[in-house]
C-alpha cells in the first residue's frame, strides 16, 4: 500500500473527530494529531494505528 492510500484512509476515518478527540485516541497531543490529519506526519506508530482501528472498529489491515 502506498503512503496515499494510508492518508486517504486515515483523514476519511477521522474526518468527524476533532484534533483532541484524536490526540486521545492515538495517545498523542492535539497539535501532533493536527498534524497528522494536515499530512505533517505521515506516518503513525503501531500501537496508535492498532487504537485507532479498534476505537473506529475497522480492521487495522484496512489501515496497513
Amino acid at each position: 500500500m502506498t503512503v496515499a492510500n494510508f492518508s486517504k484512509r486515515f483523514k476519511e476515518l477521522v474526518r468527524g473527530l476533532n484534533d483532541t478527540e484524536l490526540g486521545y485516541i492515538l495517545g498523542v497531543s492535539a497539535d501532533a494529531a493536527r498534524k497528522m490529519r494536515t499530512g505533517d506526519i505521515k506516518s503513525l506508530k503501531l500501537q496508535a494505528a492498532l487504537r485507532l482501528a479498534r476505537e473506529l472498529k475497522v480492521s487495522p489491515w484496512y489501515l496497513a
